[in-house]
C-alpha cells in the first residue's frame, strides 16, 4: 500500500472502520456508513478499489438494516469490505489487542497526519455551529481519549477539551472538542483531503459564494474544484432578495476519477 492509503486507513480506523485478523497472518477491513452518506462511502469505495488497489469481497456496496441498541432505533447503512490480505496484517497489529478488540495505538502520534485527521473527521466528526469540531470518541475509554488529545496537541498544536455526551441509561461518553481558534488556523490543511459532501463538518459549506477554486490531490492525482456561478432570482416579497448559487465542477487529468 502507498502512503496515501495508509494515512487514509489510519483515519478511518480511528473512526467507523473495523479491522479483523484472519488465519494465515491476514486481516480485512470493513467500512460502513449511514445510507445518508452515500456520496462519502462511494468515495471510500473508489479510493480503496482504484487508488489502493485492494481487492474487495464484493464489487458493489451492500445495504443493511442495523439496530442501534443505544438509542433503540433501526438505521439503513451501506457496507463494503476488503478481502483478507497479508498487507493489512501490520494495520491489524497496530489497532487490535490480543483479544481482537479495536484500540487506540499508544503510538498513534507517530502515525497521525493531516490526511488521517481529515478522514477521522469525515467518519466521526461532528459540526459545531460556533466553530471548531467535535470528534465522537464514544467507543474509547478515558486513557485512549487522552492519548488522542495528546497526539492532536503534539502533531498539530491543536488544543482540545472534553465534552461529555449523555447516552441511554445515563451513560456518559467523552468526546474531543478541538477549539475554534486553533482549528481555524489548521483547517486549510484538511480541506484538500476531504470529500466535498463532508466539508459541512468543518463549517466549510460546499458551493458557498466566494469559496473559490479548491485545489488538491490524492495519491499524486491533481484535482481542481471550479466554481460555476449561477444567479437565481427569488420571488419579490417583503424582505426578499436575489441569491447567488455556486456550483462546482471537478477537473482532473485522469478520466478514471
Amino acid at each position: 500500500m502507498n502512503k496515501t492509503i495508509i494515512e487514509m486507513l489510519i483515519g478511518t480506523l480511528l473512526g467507523d472502520a473495523h479491522i479483523r485478523r484472519t488465519g494465515l497472518n491476514k486481516a480485512f477491513i470493513s467500512f460502513e456508513q449511514s445510507s445518508k452518506k452515500i456520496d462519502y462511502i462511494n468515495f471510500l469505495h473508489k479510493l480503496i478499489k482504484e487508488e489502493g488497489r485492494l481487492p474487495l469481497m464484493e464489487e458493489n456496496l451492500k445495504e443493511y438494516l442495523r439496530g442501534d441498541s443505544r438509542y433503540q432505533s433501526m438505521n439503513k447503512s451501506l457496507y463494503f469490505r476488503t478481502q483478507s490480505l497479508e498487507e493489512l496484517k501490520p494495520m491489524a497489529d497496530l489497532f487490535l489487542n490480543e483479544e481482537g478488540k479495536k484500540v487506540v495505538p499508544t503510538n498513534i502520534a507517530d502515525h497521525l497526519t493531516p490526511r488521517s485527521l481529515a478522514f477521522w473527521i469525515m467518519d466521526d466528526g461532528q459540526r459545531v455551529n460556533r466553530g471548531g469540531v467535535t470528534l465522537c470518541t464514544d467507543s474509547y475509554n478515558k486513557e485512549e481519549v487522552n492519548i488522542l488529545r495528546e497526539a492532536l496537541r503534539k502533531n498539530f498544536n491543536l488544543e482540545t477539551t472534553i465534552h461529555n455526551k449523555k447516552g441511554p441509561n445515563d451513560a456518559l461518553y467523552e468526546r474531543i472538542y478541538i477549539k475554534k481558534d486553533d482549528f481555524e488556523e489548521f483547517k486549510p490543511s484538511l480541506i484538500s483531503h476531504m470529500h466535498e459532501s463532508m466539508l459541512y463538518k468543518i463549517n466549510v459549506p460546499f458551493g458557498a459564494p466566494g469559496l473559490g477554486p479548491l485545489r488538491f490531490s490524492f495519491g499524486g492525482l491533481p484535482l481542481l474544484l471550479l466554481p460555476k456561478e449561477e444567479s437565481r432570482r427569488k420571488a419579490r416579497r417583503p424582505g426578499g432578495r436575489n441569491k447567488n448559487k455556486t456550483r462546482f465542477l471537478l477537473r482532473t487529468r485522469n478520466s478514471k476519477w
